[in-house]
């Protein structure tokens, strides 16, 4: 972690960034470029949470090709980060944006980690509906709730607000996938629900809660 404690991270505006809040291109262009490649990833988890209602594999497959083609977009976005805190080290009057922008460093690390097992998650749930495995309507619900979270957080993260709402869209996304367990599920659709566990514990992590918190959280010990 690039702050020195869980306890310590800030996830608003920090007192450096007190009133500092007009746009720098330089430096909050690595921010915002992030929009685009999260809006894909919640918009193929709206997909997918459609194709398993619909039992669409076909939709799920094709929602996998497009967070495929998403990667490229991912990748430049980790670049113009990274160079975005360079020229905030580098620049003496940019530096109050330093703190902020090393909380998206730390946040990217586990975002990249969320969007990988993402497409994992997304491989399993068209894996169930071809093998035609109960599908409570939790999991889709679950699914969906995920891609809320992910856009919520990062909308609190560029408003300097607590991600409170992200939060709470992650912990409904666990309770549904608690629910649809309950109901029962078979292999493929199990193994969906463990990579939406992990995918939380990373989104609940980028919000500031340390690892052991939030993989308790997300559930991860539960038995599924």
């Amino acid at each position: 972690m690039i702050l020195t404690s869980p306890a310590q991270v800030s996830w608003g505006v920090g007192p450096g960034d007190a009133g500092q809040r007009l746009i720098d291109p330089a430096v909050d262009g690595g921010l915002l470029a992030a929009g685009p490649t999260v809006d894909a990833i919640a918009r193929e988890m709206t997909a997918t949470a459609n194709a398993l209602a619909q039992r669409d594999a076909q939709q799920a497959e094709d929602a996998l090709q497009r967070l495929g083609v998403a990667e490229a977009a991912r990748r430049n976005t980790t670049e113009m980060v990274a160079a975005a805190c360079e020229v905030a080290r580098l620049s003496p009057w940019r530096r109050r944006r330093l703190g902020i922008m090393r909380r998206y460093e730390h946040a990217a690390e586990h975002l990249e980690l969320a969007y990988t097992n993402s497409r994992e998650m997304v491989q399993w749930a068209a894996l169930a509906i071809r093998a035609r495995e109960p599908l409570p309507a939790g999991l889709p619900a679950a699914i969906e709730h995920f891609g809320q979270a992910f856009r919520l957080l990062h909308r609190d993260f560029l408003a300097g607000r607590e991600p409170d709402r992200g939060r709470e869209r992650a912990l409904r996304a666990i309770n549904d996938a608690n629910e649809a367990c309950a109901e029962g599920l078979e292999f493929s659709g199990a193994v969906v629900v463990s990579q939406l566990r992990v995918v939380v514990s990373q989104l609940l992590q980028v919000s500031g809660l340390p690892q052991t918190e939030a993989n308790q959280q997300a559930g991860l010990n539960a038995d599924v």
